[in-house]
């Protein structure tokens, strides 16, 4: 019985050992494709980016929602006695929210273009 249990025991052992390596092999596995995934989302983006066009001219006829903030701007810029009065209008808003637009769309005014073309 004793050879018999001894038997077992190197039997479980060897099982045991064989097991852990395979769960090694499997976490390996695993962080492997975890990182290919990462790589494969990180070079799609930088496809995305790439083709991503953009240019400095904004059609106004495409633009909805912003012309108060346009006339207050303009109005601001164009009431002024001496231009050189001016020095800065900040235009201060959450990322995303147009600042670089509303400014193309100010910038390409008549009215500014002519008091400022100097």
């Amino acid at each position: 019985m004793k050879k018999n249990k001894s038997t077992t025991n190197k039997a479980i052992e060897l099982w045991l050992k064989k097991l852990e390596d395979a769960a090694i092999e499997a976490d390996y596995l695993l962080d492997e494709f975890a990182y290919k995934v990462l790589r494969k989302k990180i070079d799609e983006r930088k496809l995305l980016d790439k083709d991503r066009i953009t240019d400095s001219f904004v059609d106004n006829a495409e633009i909805i929602g912003r012309n108060y903030d346009v006339e207050k701007v303009v109005s601001a810029l164009i009431t002024l006695e001496n231009k050189k009065d001016l020095s800065v209008i900040g235009i201060v808003e959450m990322a995303g929210q147009g600042k670089t637009m509303l400014t193309q769309l100010v910038y390409g005014r008549e009215e500014v273009t002519r008091k400022y073309k100097d």
